[in-house]
């Protein structure tokens, strides 16, 4: 089962507005933070134009939230060089989205906008 609609509100209301704050109006047309919902899972990702052809977007992913309904509680993962996701260890889970969307916004070591 999908997210429910109370769940997609609570990501619209962090995620996205994660996104639009990463996202400065005057570069919109060059880069911007996106996100996806797909399943249980929210996927964030750094949209540019490629280099070989500007007409065409290339998303490189920054970051990946996954609930849980079992047990309540969201996953943070990040986009290691091996290009698979890995358990954000210093903060890996919590009952608020909020509390792992704050993580990746402030990205104290780096590992999510480098």
């Amino acid at each position: 089962m999908a997210l429910s609609e109370f769940e997609l509100k609570v990501v619209e209301n962090t995620v996205g507005k994660m996104c639009q704050h990463r996202s400065p109006a005057h570069l919109r047309d060059q880069i911007r933070i996106i996100y996806k919902v797909i399943n249980h899972s929210v996927e964030v990702y750094e949209q540019r134009p490629r280099w070989n052809n500007p007409r065409e977007q290339t998303n490189t992913p920054v970051a990946k939230f996954l609930y849980t309904r079992t047990t309540k509680k969201w996953k943070l993962y990040w986009m290691r060089k091996d290009l698979r996701w890995h358990l954000y260890e210093p903060l890996s889970e919590s009952i608020r989205l909020e509390t792992l969307v704050e993580e990746v916004d402030k990205d104290p070591y780096g590992a999510f906008f480098g």
